[in-house]
């Protein structure tokens, strides 16, 4: 099209193309090259029109978010490269005063849609920790409030055909939650990556202050929306619910998972006392993939034995990894809302066994909520029923992350709050980002993660092998029960009147049963069954009191910060995986040592 307007351009571009040497080169470079002219003739382009500086912003505001000093972006400035740091900062102030026009536009432009919003707290992990008389930190904390809207779903009216409230005035249901307890799950699908997607959220506000009470939530809430517009159902976030049960499991396991770290990645490797959650999930998914080619074998071995040690860590291994692991990759991005539902209370017995302070009652608050929605007949059922998958909350820690990248530890809050509203004006805006900033993911080989899964197998051989001691960690959930599973017989049953003899198996709990008792006991362990119970009613209790509490008297919890670093020392490094020929034939042997116990 220049061409035909500019005949003196006819043959220009072909001589930028074929001064690239395409010929000798693959299509992806080619491709990539020439991006590389299109960039380099805006830039011709700008000698000619100072007003021709679209590339050239796009350059300077990557600059600017990266940490580059001034000095630097004005040489590059003076270069021609991008435009001066005075004018990244008038676009900057422009793009932040705007930012609250553009939220009433967005509610405006999704009214009809069914609107998720996301409040979570951030902080700013980069300040410098700096002890004085009255502070050991200068960190910053927010409120980030974030709203995403789904094509998928229209919006859910308030209140059902009889005029009640989808808000739940009656706590935590506890027979319906109770009843909960005694279903299983077995679901597999692919992942839905596309709803991972930045697209169609918006940045309500990002307010200075933690959100560790009732009020500081209320407040975190307030905005400049009318109430007739937005009004808020309380939510529980799966990828919340999954990052702290799986750190969770990892922490209180942590002399575990230390020992396999240095038999598979090396003696002299550092485990960080709270690792980085992509280092948690790599370590729970090889433990998971290394018991499976040893499972059968260990678990011959330990065939109907009580032995607590034993017991505690093919818990670990056969239950509480397999769901931690399953529940937000594959349970919540299914889809199958009957299974979400049962998978949640069983996502609860774990947080109530570990004494996990909040999410030992938010699962059974939402929960209720489920039960009162379903008593009601409220539309939001049927909406959760078919479109389970738009209500996530991974789009809030993808937008904590930018900031995090963004901001450095010299920033000031307001600085951070407009950064903040910057990244959310300019997501989709930026396109010399788009086509030329790539995000750096660890990723294993195949041929690594296999070997890496047989060391851990390897690894897994020799400790059974060991039962390694205790440590007074936590027992499967028989042994936190009023009645520990009994070592000097097989059935548990308080009525059992049969010979040891008799047929029966040892559950996942520690409790064992005659396969006839079991069967009378309607196919549930009522030691553990009580035990849950109990402790359903407890935090119902406490939840409910909770609530009712003045503001005053509500004990801040810190304990649940996902981003806490206070003993964060995280190496950045990835683990280098020396590869061993001979690993297969380690483990053929390992496999044989092991059945020597038999």
């Amino acid at each position: 099209m220049l061409e035909e307007e500019e005949p003196k351009l006819q043959g220009f571009f072909d001589e930028f193309v074929a001064g690239t040497n395409f010929q000798q080169k693959n299509s992806t470079t080619n491709q990539r090259n020439k991006k590389k002219l299109i960039i380099m003739c805006y830039l011709l382009a700008g000698f000619n029109n100072k007003f021709i500086n679209d590339v050239k912003e796009d350059i300077g505001f990557l600059l600017d978010t990266s940490g580059t000093s001034t000095s630097a972006i004005e040489s590059m400035a003076n270069a021609g490269l991008t435009v001066r740091k005075e004018t990244i900062q008038k676009q900057k102030i422009r793009l932040a005063n705007s930012h609250q026009q553009t939220v009433k536009d967005y509610i405006i432009d999704n009214k009809n849609n069914l609107i998720i919003l996301n409040v979570d707290d951030y902080h700013n992990i980069h300040t410098l920790r700096r002890p004085d008389t009255t502070t050991t930190s200068s960190a910053l904390h927010f409120r980030t409030i974030l709203m995403k809207s789904s094509l998928q779903a229209f919006a859910i009216p308030f209140k059902n055909d009889v005029g009640q409230s989808i808000q739940n005035p009656e706590g935590i249901d506890f027979e319906r939650t109770e009843r909960l307890l005694i279903h299983s799950y077995d679901i597999r699908i692919a992942e839905r990556k596309k709803d991972r997607s930045m697209q169609n959220t918006k940045l309500i506000d990002l307010l200075e202050g933690s959100l560790h009470s009732t009020e500081d939530y209320i407040s975190g809430e307030q905005s400049s929306v009318p109430r007739q517009i937005l009004n808020i159902v309380p939510f529980i976030g799966p990828l919340h619910v999954s990052l702290n049960s799986r750190e969770t499991v990892f922490l209180i396991n942590y002399d575990f998972f230390e020992k396999m770290y240095h038999a598979v990645f090396g003696p002299h490797k550092i485990l960080a006392k709270k690792p980085k959650p992509y280092r948690i999930n790599l370590l729970l998914e090889l433990v998971f993939k290394g018991w499976l080619l040893v499972k059968e074998s260990v678990k011959n071995l330990f065939y109907n034995c009580k032995d607590p040690e034993a017991c505690t860590f093919i818990n670990l291994l056969d239950d509480v990894i397999p769901l931690v692991l399953d529940f937000y990759p594959i349970i919540f991005r299914s889809g199958c809302w009957e299974v979400y539902k049962e998978v949640m209370i069983r996502i609860w017995t774990i947080f109530y066994r570990y004494q996990h302070k909040n999410y030992n009652k938010l699962p059974l608050a939402f929960l209720s909520d489920i039960f009162y929605w379903q008593n009601i007949k409220h539309p939001i059922i049927e909406t959760l029923e078919t479109s389970l998958h738009i209500f996530y909350d991974y789009y809030v820690e993808n937008f904590h992350s930018s900031i995090r990248y963004q901001t450095n530890s010299f920033n000031t809050a307001q600085q951070i709050i407009n950064q903040a509203k910057l990244i959310d004006q300019m997501r989709g805006e930026n396109s010399f980002i788009e086509v030329f900033s790539k995000n750096h993911n660890i990723v294993y080989t195949e041929k690594q993660l296999d070997f890496l899964e047989k060391k851990t197998a390897i690894f897994l051989i020799e400790f059974f092998q060991n039962i390694w001691k205790n440590h007074e960690k936590i027992l499967p959930i028989g042994w936190n029960s009023s009645y520990p599973p009994k070592l000097d017989k097989l059935c548990d049953w308080n009525k059992c009147d049969l010979s040891s003899d008799a047929p029966g198996s040892v559950l996942s709990c520690g409790h064992g049963y005659h396969i006839e008792c079991f069967e009378k006991l309607h196919e549930k362990c009522p030691h553990c069954y009580k035990y849950l119970c109990d402790g359903i009613r407890h935090n119902c209790k406490i939840f409910q009191n909770t609530l009712d509490m003045e503001f005053d008297n509500i004990e801040e919890d810190s304990n649940e910060d996902l981003e806490e670093q206070t003993n964060l020392q995280e190496s950045n490094v990835d683990e280098a995986v020396s590869m061993d020929e001979d690993i297969n034939n380690k483990l053929v042997e390992a496999l044989k040592s092991l059945r020597l116990y038999q």
